[in-house]
C-alpha cells in the first residue's frame, strides 16, 4: 500500500494519486494515455538506478486521438527496484521491475508530442486486466459511486482482532482505515488486505488501546466519499473497555387533553446534543453533534455539502442536517 510518507519529492501528484489506487480500472480512468504494450529490449540500469524501456505499441486503448502506425516504438523511463527505493512511489522515475518480451497495459502521460512520462509501474496484460480496462472506456461505462459496510466487533485481550469492511463502485474506491480520526497505516502488528471488494484490518495481540472508533472510508475516481464506522469492544479480566453506546427510546409527556399543545418532559428532551464520541464522522467541514436521548450522530453540514455525512457536493442547497442512528 502507497502511504504519503512513502512517495519521494520527485512524483507528480498524478503520479502519487494514480498509484495510491490498486484498481486496474481507476488507474485507467485517472491516466490520460494507456496502451498495450510490448517490451522489446530496455537499456543497462545506469548510476542512478534508471534505464529505458521500448515498447512496441500493440493496442492503442486511451489518449491516441489519430490512428497509429501498427507497432509504433515509444521508449519510457523508469527506475529499477532496490532495497533503497522499496515501498517508494517514484524517485528518480517510476519504481518497477520490467521484462524484455512481455506484454503489460502502460498508463502514462505525454511528456510532449511524441513522449510519455509513465504514471504507475506497468501491469502484466492478462485477460483480466484488458477486460476491465475495456469495460471502463468503452461507451456503456457508468460510474458507480462507492458503498462500504462496517460492523461492531468484540474482541478478547492478546486476540487478533479482524475488521472486514465491504465496499463496492465501478471503478473500485481506494480504502483508507482511521481511528479517531488518525489515518491508520500498516506495521508488524497491523495489516491490511484488499481483495475482492473486502479490506480486512488485522491487528495482533489486542490491548486495551485497541478500543474505540475505527472508521472505514471509500474514495472514488471523482473524489466522492462513503464512510462506514463500528465500535471494537475489548474484553479484559475487568470487563468491557468501552462499551459501544446503547439506543434509548425517548421519553415523552403526553397531552392531558386532545387537541392541546404536546410537549416533551424538559428532563427527556431530545432535542438537547452533546460533543459527538467520533471526531472524523462529518465531512467537508460538517458539525457533528450526538443527542444522547435518541442515541443519534447528527451532522449539519456546511454550505455547498450534503448527505448523512455531508460527504457528497450540494449545487442547489446551502446545506443540510442529516443523521443516523448511533451503532
Amino acid at each position: 500500500m502507497l502511504t504519503a510518507d512513502s512517495a519521494a519529492a520527485s512524483c507528480s501528484p498524478r503520479q502519487l494519486r494514480v498509484q495510491q489506487f490498486e484498481d486496474v480500472g481507476a488507474k485507467a480512468y485517472l491516466s490520460p494515455v494507456v496502451f498495450k504494450g510490448y517490451v522489446k529490449s530496455r537499456t543497462p540500469v545506469d548510476a542512478h538506478g534508471l534505464y529505458e524501456a521500448s515498447f512496441l505499441i500493440l493496442k492503442p486503448l486511451k489518449g491516441f486521438t489519430h490512428p497509429q502506425p501498427k507497432k509504433r516504438r515509444r521508449r519510457l523511463q523508469f527506475e529499477t527496484p532496490s532495497s533503497s527505493n522499496s515501498g517508494v512511489a517514484c524517485r528518480q522515475g517510476v519504481v518497477a521491475a520490467l521484462e524484455v518480451n512481455a506484454t503489460y497495459l502502460v498508463f502514462a502521460e505525454r511528456a510532449s508530442q511524441h513522449q510519455f512520462r509513465p504514471l504507475a509501474p506497468p501491469l502484466l496484460a492478462t485477460k483480466r486486466h484488458e477486460d476491465a480496462v475495456e469495460g471502463l472506456l468503452g461507451p456503456t461505462f457508468k460510474i458507480k459511486y462507492p458503498t462500504v459496510t462496517l460492523q461492531n466487533v468484540t474482541v478478547g485481550t492478546k486476540l487478533k482482532l479482524k475488521l472486514t469492511c465491504h465496499y463496492d463502485g465501478n471503478p473500485l474506491p481506494l480504502i483508507e482505515w482511521y481511528k479517531r480520526g488518525r489515518r491508520i497505516e500498516p506495521t508488524k502488528r497491523t495489516k491490511i488486505v484488499n481483495r475482492k471488494r473486502r479490506s480486512v484490518l488485522t491487528i495482533a495481540r489486542v490491548s486495551d488501546k485497541d478500543a474505540g472508533w475505527y472508521e472505514c472510508k471509500a474514495v472514488s475516481v471523482t473524489e466522492v466519499i462513503a464512510c462506514a464506522s463500528a465500535h471494537v469492544t475489548v474484553n479484559n479480566e475487568h470487563g468491557p473497555v468501552f462499551p459501544p453506546p446503547k439506543f434509548k427510546q425517548p421519553t415523552f409527556q403526553p397531552p392531558t387533553r386532545f387537541g392541546e399543545n404536546t410537549t416533551l418532559n424538559p428532563s427527556h428532551n431530545p432535542y438537547e446534543s452533546s460533543l459527538c464520541p467520533v471526531d472524523s464522522y462529518c465531512l467537508n467541514g460538517g458539525t457533528c453533534l450526538f443527542y444522547e436521548v435518541v442515541g443519534e450522530l447528527v451532522c449539519k453540514c456546511a454550505e455547498g455539502y450534503k448527505g448523512k455525512r455531508c460527504e457528497n457536493k450540494d449545487f442547489y442547497n446551502r446545506g443540510s442536517i442529516n443523521s443516523r442512528q448511533a451503532i
